[in-house]
């Protein structure tokens, strides 16, 4: 009685001990969570053990068992009927492995099998949540980014949708689909931190294909997700459907998972489990410049006048534009006059960002031709002319104008040159390369 007069002072107070706020985070009832300290004290102190010993009248039984935790904290025999589910391999102290049940290599009944403690719950009793190392390792926290548009609209849908919801409703799995370069994982990002919560990368390809192993390491992780306010998001965008074992292993997590799952692909799939889909588009141009700006704030540079040319030239992932501005920083940092970022550091950034994606499939040039290096006839030569200027006025044509809205696909520049070798195809793209300060491929069509 007196423990319940101070529990309920320290719940008044925002205080609650570790026990408690264990107990209100799995849903415990009080013989759970009296079942949970028992173990723990044969955890801190050793007498407890010897104690345990002697009620159970054997020297080497020092060890709760389900019998001892029924005898020693039921009252009557309904308490004890009550108490005998908290040991169902579905009740919350095993479901959560919060409590490990011995496995049976004596040939003992359940209710004389030792209980464990397991080793994270013990750390986070004693005031150490420390997540747990069996499987922190194979979780990559999905860092900060900005948002802006359709992708903020979304976020700020689901938020509605959470509003919704009844108090301790479950919620299904949420799945994203959109195009590569969408940024669904930063969709989901924002609507975790929004609501406190971490969201972690979990690689398809890392989980276990064998039922037994899988199904350990979800209650491990979903015992995880509520100690450390974590989500967790699964990319299936880049699976091989011939890949049967790992396809399988993935469509059974995404049937069994708790906690909140964000799914990542091109397409939806079909589930047994109703999930809230969702479409993710590519940024829009006003997207893009709002995450240009978001990620350019508090940071000295002179790019403004240049961000719509930026725009029009560079097609970034939402991701991938912080990661630009960052590389911008470094190379303004590196010049003795000062670190303003400048539009050329910004360019440069953007060129790194994209240029290395092509890998194998073509030959990077390094343009070494200038205007005044090309002898060509006069009409030809202000054709080229005609073609820089034409990649120039994109953004004024595009935005300014308005003609952008118009035409949603296909605004890139395509040329045709034509003609003998020798006579200066190459040497013609190096030039509009050159200056326009884009990268320069050669692909082998064969």
């Amino acid at each position: 009685a007196d423990l319940a007069v101070q529990r309920q002072g320290l719940a008044e107070s925002g205080e609650l001990p570790a026990l408690e706020v264990l107990a209100r985070k799995f849903g415990l009832r009080p013989f759970e969570r009296d079942l949970l300290l028992l173990c723990w004290a044969l955890e801190e102190d050793p007498a407890f053990s010897w104690l345990c010993a002697y009620v159970q009248d054997d020297a080497h039984a020092r060890f709760v068992t389900p019998h001892l935790a029924l005898g020693l904290l039921c009252g009557d025999q309904s308490d004890r009927e009550e108490g005998r589910r908290a040991f169902l391999a579905g009740a919350p102290l095993r479901r959560f492995r919060l409590l490990a049940l011995a496995d049976d290599e004596r040939g003992l009944p359940q209710s004389q099998r030792p209980l464990r403690l397991e080793e994270r719950v013990a750390a986070y009793l004693r005031g150490s949540n420390v997540p747990d190392h069996k499987i922190t390792f194979l979780l990559h926290p999905i860092p900060e980014a900005p948002i802006a548009g359709a992708q903020l609209a979304i976020v700020e849908g689901l938020l509605r949708w959470v509003q919704s919801l009844a108090a301790g409703e479950p919620w299904p799995p949420f799945f994203l689909t959109g195009p590569p370069g969408s940024g669904k994982h930063l969709v989901a990002r924002e609507f975790c931190a929004r609501l406190g919560l971490q969201l972690c990368r979990l690689e398809a390809k890392s989980l276990p294909l064998a039922d037994s192993e899988r199904h350990e390491f979800l209650h491990l992780l979903e015992r995880e997700t509520i100690l450390s306010h974590l989500a967790l998001y699964l990319d299936v965008s880049e699976l091989d459907p011939g890949e049967r074992p790992i396809m399988a292993a993935v469509r059974d997590w995404i049937e069994r998972s708790g906690g909140v799952l964000f799914v990542g692909g091109r397409e939806r799939w079909q589930t047994i489990r109703s999930v809230v889909h969702v479409t993710v588009p590519k940024p829009d141009a006003a997207a893009q410049r709002a995450l240009w700006s978001a990620s350019l704030e508090g940071i000295s540079h002179t790019v403004d006048g240049q961000i719509e040319a930026i725009v029009q030239q560079f097609d970034l992932e939402p991701q991938l534009i912080p990661q630009a501005v960052n590389s911008a920083v470094d190379q303004a940092r590196r010049r003795a006059s000062g670190s303003v970022v400048q539009a050329e550091d910004l360019w440069q950034a953007c060129r790194e960002q994209v240029g290395w994606r092509l890998g194998d499939l073509a030959q990077r040039l390094e343009p070494c031709y200038s205007w005044e290096d090309i002898v060509l006839p006069e009409d030809v030569f202000r054709q080229l002319r005609e073609i820089a200027d034409q990649v120039a006025a994109r953004p004024t044509v595009y935005e300014t104008w308005g003609f952008g809205a118009r035409l949603p696909r296909g605004r890139g520049i395509t040329a045709l040159f034509s003609g003998p070798s020798g006579t200066g195809k190459t040497m013609a793209a190096e030039i509009l390369a050159n200056h326009l300060k884009i990268d320069l491929y050669r692909i082998d069509l064969a």
